[in-house]
């Protein structure tokens, strides 16, 4: 009787979630209106609530409540240029995305840390630095209010040093334009997709639910001997984008970004 209580429960918030009576972000009813509405006990309704927050329906906010998630989806339609093309001035992959969720009433902004620390290792592998440290420009981007990206920028120290990498200032072109001013431009990018789950530490300074799906790009520049100068990791929320491809045999440039149900 009683897991048919709790499914009864989440059957209901299901269904006015998915038809849209509770919208995206807005607060559930507290577990104990639910309770008393439902005639349970609160673990009951705690249990239904597990079940919507294993199912990426709602998620909680420290001493706030549950609140429904915003399903919004956004598609990303890669062409040449995304799978083989580079120039200082094309865009990343995750820079698009950014720009795909933002708009007129959720400008991009950012916040920025530049500090010196070891990398985590898959970093170090790809900068060829050990246990050294490196530089880190790590930023938190902002659509309106809402935190959306991690995009950390780690820089060995010989590369970093003398330049406004090592300052706690936005650098307006970027810091590939900073690599280009030092003499050393990037020769290519080595970028690598991938999804993973948020960490605890990921989701105490985003808000993300520990074990939400992360879609991430990382990109390792190299100079045209082959030496890595700089390696760039992106984060956002995965379940928010879809990535697709049309191969043709005349492939054009360009992509296309719309707004999904």
């Amino acid at each position: 009787m009683k897991a048919q209580k709790y499914s009864a429960i989440a059957d209901d918030l299901r269904r006015r979630i998915l038809s849209g009576d509770l919208p995206a972000n807005a607060a559930l009813p507290s577990n104990e209106d639910l309770a008393a509405q439902h005639h349970v006990a609160r673990g009951t309704v705690r249990r239904a609530l597990e079940d919507l927050q294993r199912e990426g329906l709602i998620y909680g906010r420290t001493t706030a409540g549950m609140f429904v998630r915003d399903r919004q989806r956004y598609r990303l339609e890669l062409t040449g240029n995304d799978l083989a093309g580079y120039s200082p001035t094309f865009p990343r992959l995750t820079d698009r995305l950014l720009a795909a969720i933002s708009g007129p009433d959720r400008p991009l902004s950012q916040t920025l840390h530049v500090g010196v620390l070891v990398p985590p290792l898959g970093v170090a592998a790809r900068l060829e630095t050990g246990d050294e440290a490196v530089v880190l420009r790590h930023r938190v981007m902002y659509a309106g209010n809402d935190k959306i990206s991690i995009a950390n920028g780690y820089f060995p120290a010989e590369v970093a040093e003398g330049t406004s990498l090592e300052v706690s200032t936005l650098i307006e072109d970027g810091d590939l334009a900073v690599l280009e001013r030092r003499g050393t431009p990037a020769e290519d990018l080595v970028d690598e997709v991938f999804v993973r789950p948020a960490t605890a530490g990921e989701s105490v300074e985003m808000g993300w639910t520990t074990g939400q799906p992360i879609l991430g790009q990382m990109c390792t520049a190299h100079d045209s001997d082959g030496r890595p100068l700089g390696c760039w990791v992106a984060l956002l929320p995965g379940e928010r984008f879809i990535l697709a491809a049309t191969r043709r045999r005349d492939t054009q440039d360009g992509a296309d970004i719309r707004a999904v149900s």
